[in-house]
């Protein structure tokens, strides 16, 4: 998460939009702070969004992910929605930029 903080120590409105499946378990950190992802962008003061697909696992966008046991599968309903997701994002992101 560097690039957040230096983006934010820089003057410039850090922004991310990642899109997860199931999450591993959570850390110590964590556990006292919140999910880790979400605790760096609210304390680096990004303009962010997490999107988490509840039953999703790794590797949810990619078709040929075939390996439930090891946690990775393709999620057709995941990937759309985090395609969507992303669309939106880089769309309200670019417009600002052209502006």
């Amino acid at each position: 998460m560097a690039g957040i903080s230096s983006s934010a120590a820089a003057g410039r409105a850090a922004r991310c939009a990642p899109c997860a499946g199931r999450p591993p378990a959570p850390s110590a950190d964590e556990a006292r702070h919140g999910p880790s992802l979400l605790w760096r962008v609210r304390k680096a003061k990004a303009d962010g969004q997490i999107h988490a697909h509840g039953h999703a696992m790794h590797a949810f966008a990619c078709p040929g992910a075939r390996l439930p046991q090891a946690g990775i599968q393709y999620d057709a309903a995941a990937a759309r929605r985090s395609w969507a997701a992303m669309r939106s994002f880089l769309e309200e992101v670019l417009e600002r930029r052209s502006c």
